[in-house]
């Protein structure tokens, strides 16, 4: 399956966000060096590490919330 739900919360502005869509692996090497950076250098050395994909995810449906149960945006 490649159904996914991506959740995010922020807390600063006590908004969460929920996105469902399709995901696909990607080894786009171009893309991964332009992305590559210091935090990804806990887990890679480099950006050419053959282990490293991309996911994209493409969305289809979305909604933010602003603090516990109120929907603010579909």
């Amino acid at each position: 399956e490649h159904h996914v739900c991506l959740a995010f919360f922020d807390p600063k502005s006590e908004r969460y966000a929920s996105v469902s869509g399709l995901a696909t692996v990607s080894n786009d090497r171009e893309k991964i060096r332009e992305l590559f950076s210091m935090a990804a250098k806990a887990w890679w050395d480099s950006p050419e590490d053959p282990s490293i994909r991309l996911v994209r995810v493409s969305p289809q449906e979305a909604e933010i919330w602003k603090g516990p149960g109120r929907v603010v945006s579909m």
